[in-house]
């Protein structure tokens, strides 16, 4: 039962290797998809990578290299939206990308035409999930109009295309619409510094990509320069691809140089897997080496009558493989049975597909697991001398000793190691939830703004004040964690440096609901019809700026002045492993109206 155990627990670690491994590899254009990159050389010479770029890129490169084969700009998804017809709403998440989106990425579309589902500017392709939750069939959906309820995007768009969701892809989305669109509703973002969209491409076959980096490598720098001059060029960055397979796993960059990402969690699981069957190995070579005194009288029989000790190995390395099998059927079950709670533990939707894949690494977990475990007591049963086994003498050698001693040590070691690397997840995992993020999180609820909500918001703002046990409410475009915008779009008296901000819009009372700690300065207020044009940045962004007695002054956002009112202390909104970057809020008139 021990070795099962052990085999389901690789089994299960198999599964979700294998998942993370092939994830974004099912495109047919695999070897020659591309994500334009970017690095900016920032004050001190430090090097940030960025993924996202101008929509004014795409087209351009497209026009000017002749070895791109298809380019296309996709938007951030859009987490929040809610698609609708006359009778039924659902919740929904989406893209805006460029024409040749489908024929960049093999995401298979089962109805519409590739090439033109997305010529439309109000064209929108929905997944097959969405189609038969609102028409009942995918055939039905097509060509009838569909809402999408949302803040920027919100509009009625026709259904163009259906397309069949991939478990192995590292993008999820319901719904992508015409990137002609997101220009249309993100207008004040459409200039060669806003970068808004990731742009994907494929190559012709044949181009050489080291030759093609070099080529686009200062291409935004001289367009920039064309039309703004030569003010903040240096802060532009340069570009490069890397492969979009490289996207999932290896997404960590330090100084511009690609540093890992998702591959060491891979790794450590694969590391963690290969301990645990060595203890199941290690643990099942004991037991059978112990079990060895009972079948000592057969082993000396059979050298009598002829056996070699090569057919005697054989023999006993052939039922540690038939155990192993045995243990196998046991260890299928077990996963089988906890692998809806193992999906909910580590966040995916793994299924338990017997393809050729899973067969292959079946059978080598099978035979490895056999060799290692059956090899020891085959060695030690086949190396005793018939004469000694039938007179009942059984000598042991100080090797053999030292070997099975040496098999519980290494046991132990690997367990204690284990056990240890626990121990330090669960201290990294209670450090994380008792940290002081610099805000309050305990008592508050938050959820998207959807469908009517929209234009109801104020109404529902108010009665949820007069909820008894309510406190307070507001409200803020975004999310503080995961959906705050980024730019370099703010100028101040002095500036020597580019400096990425990241941005929130809110209503007021936001920040004193946040329980953020103004340090200077006041928060936003109704009472001020001069908080419209207002900011309050973080303490980092302070520093960043090098102002001194900042409250009252004003900096520019992209070229509109704004005052500062308040400096709040710095506080944590990305992952505790990024330093907190310069930040600041704006005031948002436009969300109660």
């Amino acid at each position: 039962m021990g070795l099962s155990i052990g085999l389901a627990s690789v089994l299960l670690i198999y599964i979700w290797t294998s998942n993370e491994l092939s994830t974004d590899r099912f495109h047919e254009k695999d070897d020659r998809l591309y994500q334009v990159m970017r690095n900016v050389t920032e004050d001190k010479n430090d090097i940030v990578t960025f993924d996202n770029n101008s929509d004014f890129l795409a087209p351009a490169l497209k026009e000017e290299l002749p070895e791109i084969e298809n380019i296309v700009p996709v938007s951030e998804t859009i987490p929040n939206g809610l698609l609708s017809t006359d009778e039924k709403s659902i919740k929904a998440k989406g893209q805006f990308a460029g024409k040749d989106f489908f024929n960049i990425f093999s995401f298979q579309l089962t109805h519409g035409d590739k090439d033109h589902v997305l010529d439309d500017k109000y064209s929108i392709v929905i997944s097959n999930e969405v189609a038969k939750n609102l028409f009942g069939s995918v055939e039905n959906s097509m060509g009838k109009s569909i809402i999408l309820n949302e803040e920027q995007f919100g509009d009625t768009y026709i259904i163009s295309g259906c397309f069949k969701k991939s478990r192995e892809s590292s993008e999820s989305f319901d719904f992508i619409g015409t990137n002609e669109m997101f220009l249309e509703k993100n207008a004040m973002d459409a200039h060669w510094d806003s970068n808004t969209v990731h742009t994907y491409l494929t190559l012709k076959e044949g181009v050489d990509v080291v030759q093609f980096d070099a080529k686009i490598k200062d291409f935004v720098k001289e367009k920039f320069k064309a039309q703004y001059g030569t003010a903040n060029l240096k802060w532009v960055g340069q570009l490069f691809l890397r492969p979009y397979s490289d996207k999932y796993l290896f997404n960590h960059y330090e100084n511009g140089v690609q540093t890992g990402g998702r591959i060491s969690y891979v790794i450590i699981f694969s590391i963690v897997g290969l301990f645990i069957l060595l203890i199941a190995c290690i643990n099942f070579m004991n037991l059978s080496t112990a079990r060895a005194s009972r079948r000592l009288k057969e082993v000396g029989i059979k050298k009598v009558v002829g056996a070699d000790r090569k057919a005697l190995i054989f023999q006993y390395m052939g039922e540690s493989m038939v155990l192993t099998f045995l243990s196998m059927i046991v260890a299928l079950s077990i996963a089988f049975s906890l692998l809806p709670q193992f999906n909910l533990m580590a966040g995916k939707d793994l299924t338990i597909n017997w393809d050729w894949k899973l067969l292959c690494g079946i059978l080598v977990i099978i035979l490895t697991t056999g060799l290692i475990s059956g090899s020891y007591p085959a060695l030690y049963l086949s190396g005793f001398k018939p004469s000694e086994v039938l007179k009942g003498k059984l000598n042991t050698t100080l090797g053999e000793v030292l070997a099975r001693r040496g098999l519980v040590i290494f046991q132990f070691c690997i367990s204690t190691l284990l056990i240890i690397s626990v121990l330090i997840a669960y201290k990294q995992i209670n450090f994380v939830q008792s940290k002081n993020l610099g805000y309050n999180k305990d008592n508050i609820i938050s959820f998207k703004r959807q469908g009517g909500l929209n234009v109801n918001l104020p109404s529902f703002i108010n009665a949820a004040k007069n909820i008894p046990g309510v406190i307070n409410a507001s409200d803020m475009e975004g999310d503080l964690l995961e959906n705050h915008g980024e730019g370099g779009g703010i100028d101040w008296e002095g500036k020597t440096q580019r400096v990425e901000f990241a941005t929130l819009e809110v209503d007021h009372d936001l920040i004193e609901i946040m329980g953020v700690p103004i340090i200077e300065g006041r928060s936003f207020s109704p009472n001020f019809s001069s908080d419209s044009s207002a900011v309050i940045f973080n303490e980092t962004a302070i520093k960043a700026m090098g102002l001194e007695d900042p409250i009252g002054k004003t900096v520019k956002r992209w070229g509109k002045q704004v005052h500062i009112i308040g400096i709040v202390k710095d506080f944590h909104f990305e992952s505790l492993y990024e330093k907190v970057m310069p930040f600041f809020f704006s005031y948002s008139t436009q969300i109660l109206q």
